[in-house]
């Protein structure tokens, strides 16, 4: 079983390079953010800097009204 790390804000600055550096490590991460265009914004970048990587990342969002 891979080990899987949670990163709160994942559209911070802090947090969208540790959940790099974390992916490149071989770690799954699961992140948060306040709404689901910001998880658009998260695997956008998470694709742009993959660099052959197999290990996943899941974005969780939620839209209040």
């Amino acid at each position: 079983m891979e080990e899987q790390i949670l990163v709160t804000g994942g559209t911070g600055f802090m947090a969208m390079h540790l959940i790099i550096q974390l992916l490149e490590k071989g770690y799954s991460v699961k992140t948060t953010v306040r709404s689901l265009a910001s998880k658009e914004k998260v695997l956008k970048n998470f694709k742009r800097q993959r660099r052959n990587s197999n290990r996943k990342i899941n974005v969780c969002g939620s839209r209040f009204n």
